[in-house]
């Protein structure tokens, strides 16, 4: 008798839009590592004073639920191109994509999973918050913190996308082939991580389950950690300097993100043994004067041709 299902059996399937959400050969299957999509409902306690420190339980109903949780995977340029506009809300231009203050239509999505036992359908999702990061020797990993309205219990698709088309296009894009500049000078780094905080705030009125998803404001950091004797020029610079982050994944194909305006505060390094003394910069991205989506916190190039 089998106790339990293993992860590898896992699969996913995303598909673009608000619901009613159809998922079929058309959908994107996501290669993921792993996942914490989740119904959560919260429990009404309406014991009160009773004369007794027992709580009855036919004084407990079901309150609202949400619905949430993270994704993580190592994408390739294809994913990469088919998630910026989740993250970043605007529409491409050109390879070039900036952010938007509204959540358009095209930026909701839904999620399939099968988990092993049920399959588990979350609708009308945003993405909250999205992390891109690496480390020597390792891959692009990209977590994103979902939220959604509704979860359902539907079957699987009948025709659903292949599991697996290979194409050079979704390769990993490796640490290796990134490069690093800040304030005009190009540095060797040891990690990084870009977090990009839309600030969603989930509102439910007068619903059991989530009626709006609103973005609040937008924060934008950038955390590189360096050698210090190769940055110590950046050290104590508390202004603005524009900054790029520009992988190379295939020849002539780059993923690259912009930052026009980066300011960190004044952190001084400290000596942790007989390694290498490191200066990990935490800077936060900020606007220009705007007269286009270049002078937002930041934008991200994703080309695909090499043009």
């Amino acid at each position: 008798m089998a106790l339990h299902h293993e992860g590898f059996d896992a699969e996913m399937l995303v598909e673009p839009g608000v619901s009613t959400h159809t998922f079929d050969a058309s959908s994107e299957r996501i290669i993921f590592d792993s996942e914490s999509m989740r119904r959560t409902t919260s429990m009404v306690d309406g014991t009160g004073i009773r004369g007794t420190r027992t709580r009855h339980y036919g004084r407990i109903t079901a309150g609202n639920y949400s619905v949430a949780g993270d994704i993580v995977f190592r994408p390739g340029q294809t994913e990469i191109n088919n998630w910026l506009p989740r993250i970043l809300f605007g529409t491409e231009s050109t390879d070039d994509f900036p952010f938007a203050d509204d959540i358009p239509d095209a930026s909701y999505f839904g999620v399939l999973i099968d988990k092993g036992g049920d399959i588990h359908q979350y609708n009308d999702c945003v993405v909250s918050r999205a992390t891109f990061s690496a480390s020597a020797g390792q891959a692009l990993v990209v977590r994103l913190e979902i939220v959604g309205k509704t979860e359902t219990l539907p079957s699987w698709p009948g025709s659903p996308p292949a599991v697996f088309a290979a194409a050079e296009d979704s390769l990993p894009i490796l640490m290796s082939s990134g490069t690093l500049t800040l304030g005009g000078n190009t540095y060797y780094f040891e990690d990084f991580e870009c977090v990009i905080d839309n600030m969603i705030d989930v509102q439910f009125r007068n619903s059991a389950s989530a009626v709006a998803l609103v973005p609040q404001d937008r924060m934008v950091t950038l955390r590189c950690n360096m050698d210090y004797q190769d940055t110590n020029v950046l050290y104590g610079a508390e202004t603005a300097i524009a900054g790029t982050l520009d992988f190379v994944p295939v020849t002539d194909q780059h993923v690259t993100f912009t930052f026009p305006k980066l300011i960190a505060p004044k952190e001084t390094p400290v000596v942790t043994g007989k390694t290498a003394i490191m200066n990990n910069i935490t800077f936060t991205a900020y606007g220009d004067d705007y007269t286009d989506y270049t002078d937002n916190e930041l934008y991200i190039t994703n080309d695909l041709t090499g043009s």
